[in-house]
């Protein structure tokens, strides 16, 4: 049930050149019980911007959200005007993009700060004992963009049934792919070949997908394509 929020925020994080993370504490005598990948609705005036919780479910006193800083964007000014022991004002939890219950194996893939509700789902899963395979594809553009990593590569070695991959599609130093976490280019390419390992599979996959819009709609396109149903793509686009 969507309710109306007043949470204090908390924290308050720079991650990358653009991307900052806020932890809002809700009030004391509530509780935000949301299911991860459902999202929250910032209220400034009568604009509404959506953003997905990042935090885990399991954390009803507080929730954090990952934020792409547009230049004059009516969300992102706001936020970062608001400032540590400041309210806002909230509505939520909203969405329909959550975790399924089919007995298949899980494929994520994101794009920018569509690691939110991804992130949100797989923390979710590894902390409830699941473990049949997850995989995690989520690209970025460069080194420069990077954060989580050290998070996922935590996650990855605690949870033998995760195994991430960050493509990163514009980085020129060859360096950074020493690092067996990193790919050079486009998430599509990786989960293209990881389709062709075993294309039988490909009835007893679901696939979680979130970014910007033109992105999720270019990678459904693409997932049709590899001859994945529409019923085993879920997705949120960022708009």
């Amino acid at each position: 049930m969507i309710q109306d929020f007043y949470p204090t925020l908390s924290e308050k994080e720079q991650l990358a050149h653009d991307i900052w993370r806020f932890r809002f504490t809700v009030e004391k005598d509530k509780k935000l019980e949301f299911l991860a990948g459902q999202y929250m609705i910032l209220r400034i005036g009568d604009v509404r911007r959506l953003y997905s919780v990042l935090s885990s479910p399991h954390d009803t006193s507080y929730f954090d959200l990952l934020v792409q800083i547009v230049p004059n964007g009516i969300g992102s000014t706001h936020l970062m005007n608001v400032s540590v022991g400041d309210t806002a004002f909230f509505q939520g939890p909203a969405g329909i993009f959550m975790i399924k219950d089919e007995k298949t194996q899980k494929i994520f893939m994101a794009t920018g700060t569509g690691i939110a509700p991804i992130l949100s789902m797989i923390r979710t899963l590894l902390s409830s004992g699941h473990t049949d395979p997850l995989y995690l594809f989520w690209g970025l553009r460069a080194k420069r963009d990077l954060y989580f990593v050290k998070e996922i590569e935590k996650l990855r070695d605690a949870h033998e049934n995760l195994h991430p991959i960050i493509c990163l599609s514009q980085e020129a130093d060859e360096e950074v792919f020493r690092n067996p976490i990193f790919r050079k280019g486009r998430i599509n390419l990786y989960v293209h070949g990881f389709l062709q390992k075993d294309p039988a599979k490909k009835g007893d996959m679901t696939f979680y997908v979130c970014g910007a819009q033109t992105v999720v709609e270019s990678l459904r396109v693409f997932l049709d394509g590899a001859g994945i149903e529409k019923y085993a793509i879920h997705f949120e686009k960022f708009v």
